[in-house]
């Protein structure tokens, strides 16, 4: 990615993480990731598509590393919550993913290297 893709990415990446640590709209979701046994406030939301019948997905990278995506109705709440194991199908359904994967090996003093599909 270039610096300019990186900025307005990382500046959208600080939005929705704010959103997602402090919106009212965002409580279901931050309470069915408690259940799930993660902590909001240690999550990156890097990306969010609004579809079909009210619904959301988005995508979430906790500070190992880890990728996960959520789907909720907007009408009824939370829906689904699983692991993406496969990093490239990440990046390509949330491009906010490589830009944060890199910050937090950039914050652990390594530069994770780009795979091929970015």
């Amino acid at each position: 990615m270039d610096r300019v893709m990186d900025g307005f990415l990382g500046q959208d990446i600080g939005e929705l993480t704010e959103m997602l640590h402090f919106s009212e709209e965002m409580e279901d979701l931050r309470g069915a990731l408690r259940r799930d046994g993660l902590v909001p406030e240690e999550l990156l939301l890097v990306g969010f598509k609004e579809g079909e019948g009210e619904r959301e997905t988005g995508a979430l990278v906790d500070m190992s590393g880890g990728i996960f995506e959520y789907e909720r109705s907007l009408a009824a709440g939370f829906v689904s919550f699983r692991p993406l194991e496969d990093v490239a199908q990440a990046i390509q359904l949330y491009p906010g993913v490589c830009l944060a994967l890199q910050l937090l090996g950039q914050a652990r003093g390594r530069t994770p290297k780009p795979s091929a599909s970015h």
